[in-house]
């Protein structure tokens, strides 16, 4: 078993000091970061991803149920879980969304130069 008080702790407390350490983390994020952490955070093979981390996380779940039916419909194999149904689901994940972005987020983001944000 666990020694007394260290079932609180890893239940309890590690994962507020979790939050607390990514609030930090966001918060120190947003007023910019200096050094070689920010030259890295600042390089274009992070901020490429991070234009469509939102529609991975948005499109993740329809795109594994989509890739599910399509290879049910094909008469394909489809594993129920593990790396090959991970990999195929995560690359149409990326792709949709990446397509999202540069049909549909992007030139609504065009607009906003014609309405500033006072």
């Amino acid at each position: 078993g666990w020694a007394p008080g260290v079932e609180l702790f890893a239940l309890a407390v590690a994962p507020v000091l979790w939050a607390l350490a990514c609030c930090a983390l966001i918060d120190a994020a947003s007023r910019g970061i200096g050094g070689l952490a920010g030259a890295v955070l600042d390089g274009r093979a992070l901020r490429s991803p991070g234009r469509i981390s939102y529609g991975v996380y948005l499109y993740h779940l329809p795109a594994f149920w989509a890739l599910s039916e399509a290879m049910e419909r094909l008469r394909l194999p489809m594993p129920h879980s593990g790396p090959a149904k991970f990999v195929l689901g995560s690359a149409l994940a990326v792709a949709v969304a990446a397509l999202s972005w540069h049909a549909f987020e992007q030139p609504i983001n065009r607009l906003k130069r014609r309405w500033p944000f006072a």
